[in-house]
């Protein structure tokens, strides 16, 4: 169609025995929605609606439906990532590496264990006459980190180069935080995601139980907690007594819940997926509404792929693309409302409307990217990551699964990220 597409650029061709598995895996989804009467309720699928890889995984899928002359191909057998190049002094006084896409935060990580400071540039810069987007890494040099930037930049695929002199100024320090995923005794599929995915990108973190959260003292053990998806009330209930063993009964409790609130307070990061964001909400009165909950039978998204906005130069959203999508099923929109006085349930400690920095928004039109969705407009344009100052800490709202069965990869450095600005 008279497009040029460059070299590089992956065909697949349909005119093979894999062809209905091709199109299952990366075709859109438009799913029948039914309901047995005009007003009844809607037949819920088995399990989604939409689950499209490439929308999830961040690939611009590009269909051709007219024949066409076949450029010179080679056939792909293996996922491979191109490697990339350390350019400039070998001996710099710092490295500055992109950070674009996951590979960024494995960078991060892998920088920290050896023996490395990273930071993020909060403006973007030029070496070598490549543009450095914010969120970009800067290292000071250090012999133990030599062997981890080349690998960083062979096996990653990522940019590096070494500069002379002193590291540029406007730096965001990363924090190497200490980090806790909380585990309920109550089954929890999103916790045993999200525990894969941290394996998986090279996390440390520690896993925490309902007696742990009880006990308090959090603060002088983390610097992050994560709260998985579930209902508020199945955070702090968990399972009746008389339903499991004694010490497997109760959830988080009360206790739990003010243990969580002094964690915050005192300068912790609470990172709350989807559900669980409204646990946060009530706990420390924040400003905010989450509207989808409060839409009834005006909003139906049985598990969705829908468009989401992201702005890059936020901490929160480094490494990502400014346009994506989000894996939305039942899942969470969030409104700024007036403060409501004292928001923290604790004196003198108020969170302002000012103290709320709207991360990500659904996008206000055409927000249906693959799936089933009724009641447009009582999210578009809305808020889908929000974090709030609370006390000399944050809370950070995740509204959607932003791990969604580990497949959502355009949308994991969201909370890779919150985890990197916990300190």
């Amino acid at each position: 169609d008279g497009e040029a597409y460059p070299a590089g650029t992956d065909i697949i061709f349909l005119a093979q025995p894999y062809r209905a598995y091709v199109k299952t895996l990366l075709e859109r989804q438009s799913y029948p929605g039914h309901r047995a009467t005009a007003n009844g309720p809607a037949d819920r699928p088995y399990d989604v609606a939409g689950w499209t890889l490439p929308m999830q995984m961040g690939v611009n899928v590009l269909t051709i439906a007219r024949s066409f002359e076949a450029p010179t191909t080679s056939r792909l057998t293996t996922a491979t990532i191109g490697p990339g190049n350390v350019w400039g002094e070998r001996k710099p006084g710092h490295w500055v590496i992109e950070a674009h896409g996951n590979g960024g935060a494995v960078a991060i990580n892998r920088l920290v264990a050896a023996g490395a400071a990273p930071a993020w540039t909060a403006i973007p810069i030029e070496v070598g006459g490549f543009r450095y987007e914010p969120g970009s890494i800067v290292v000071p040099y250090v012999k133990s980190a030599e062997l981890a930037v080349a690998t960083i930049a062979r096996e990653l695929g990522l940019r590096v180069d070494g500069v002379k002199g002193k590291a540029p100024q406007n730096l965001r320090p990363i924090g190497r935080a200490r980090v806790a995923l909380y585990k309920p005794w109550t089954e929890n599929i999103d916790e045993g995601w999200t525990r894969w995915l941290l394996d998986q990108y090279e996390f440390h973190y520690t896993t925490i139980t309902d007696t742990e959260i009880r006990a308090g003292n959090l603060r002088g053990r983390f610097d992050a907690i994560i709260l998985p998806n579930s209902s508020p009330d199945r955070l702090v209930s968990g399972y009746p007594a008389d339903a499991v063993p004694p010490q497997n009964s109760g959830g988080m409790t009360s206790a739990g819940l003010e243990a969580i609130k002094t964690f915050v307070r005192t300068g912790g990061t609470l990172i709350c997926l989807s559900q669980s964001s409204d646990l946060a909400i009530a706990a420390f009165e924040l400003p905010i509404r989450d509207i989808a909950r409060e839409a009834d039978d005006r909003l139906f998204v049985p598990g969705s792929i829908l468009r989401l906005d992201v702005d890059p130069t936020k901490p929160l959203a480094y490494g990502m693309e400014p346009h994506t999508a989000a894996s939305f099923a039942f899942s969470s929109a969030f409104e700024g409302i007036p403060a409501r006085g004292p928001a923290t349930g604790h004196a003198g400690e108020p969170v302002p409307s000012a103290g709320l920095d709207m991360v990500a928004h659904y996008a206000s039109r055409d927000l249906l990217l693959s799936g089933w969705l009724e009641g447009e407009d009582v999210i578009a344009g809305r808020a889908a990551v929000v974090q709030a100052t609370v006390g000399t800490g944050h809370v950070v709202l995740l509204g959607f699964p932003v791990q969604h069965r580990g497949q959502s990869h355009a949308t994991f450095r969201l909370l890779f990220n919150a985890i990197f600005s916990a300190r």
